[in-house]
């Protein structure tokens, strides 16, 4: 249950790039940056776009190996729709 949750809110944000001028993206950006949680690093969720290019559609932070987190969230977002491609990025 927790993964399908993580994964419909994953989504839902899939639809929300930084080129649609969402308020606070590059603030939350540059945050994030500077502010590692916990002793590994924090993970964007990345997903790559029929253009080639990517944009950030989620952000695995607290886990004990964000990584792997990241890995698991992506699993069951390509589950979820197949036609994409989904990468983990490190946040900071």
């Amino acid at each position: 249950m927790r993964r399908a949750v993580l994964v419909a809110a994953l989504v839902c944000l899939a639809s929300c790039g930084p080129d649609q001028g969402i308020e606070g993206y590059d603030a939350l950006s540059r945050h994030v940056e500077g502010n590692r949680v916990g002793g590994g690093s924090d993970q964007w969720i990345e997903m790559v776009t029929v253009m080639g290019t990517s944009e950030r559609v989620g952000l695995i932070f607290g886990y004990t190996n964000d990584h792997q987190a990241c890995l698991q969230a992506i699993a069951g977002m390509q589950e979820a729709n197949p036609d994409r491609e989904y990468v983990c990025t490190p946040a900071n």
